[in-house]
């Protein structure tokens, strides 16, 4: 797939959009969990409910997202900036979310979450696929300027 950089801003902006909404809903969800021990919108519970190794997986990832949402906005920043090591920024935090959401899903899979609540799943899914472009058109980008 050929992203030339007019695509790519948009990916760019479109995966800001994302995690700018991520944020929120983690910070919301942060809210739920403190006052009601359980998330509200990002990971609706299966029918009976999170085990504590599986919540403790949400939270700790949840956690690392918030972290690298405030990379992913130091990528945003650096591609104005015209910075010398933007697109390896991207790589590593886009990276960092790719891993995140294979734990998310190694997490969210066998609960049957997905069956209690398919649209909300499918929303966070399809929501996220611009970052996974962005993601993959940076790496391919990357790995053809150190070969």
């Amino acid at each position: 797939m050929f992203i030339n950089d007019d695509r790519r801003k948009i990916l760019t902006h479109s995966a800001g959009i994302v995690q700018s909404i991520h944020f929120i809903a983690l910070l919301v969800d942060l809210k739920y969990i403190l006052h009601e021990g359980s998330p509200l919108l990002l990971a609706p519970a299966p029918e009976m409910g999170w085990s504590s190794i599986q919540f403790m997986a949400l939270v700790i990832m949840g956690s690392i997202d918030m972290l690298l949402i405030l990379g992913f906005a130091a990528y945003f920043w650096m591609t104005y900036r015209k910075h010398a090591y933007t697109r390896r920024m991207g790589v590593a935090v886009l990276s960092g979310f790719q891993v995140t959401a294979l734990a998310y899903c190694f997490v969210i899979l066998p609960s049957q979450a997905m069956v209690a609540h398919p649209f909300n799943y499918t929303v966070i899914s399809l929501a996220f696929i611009p970052v996974f472009l962005l993601w993959a058109s940076l790496l391919r980008d990357e790995i053809q300027n150190t070969l």
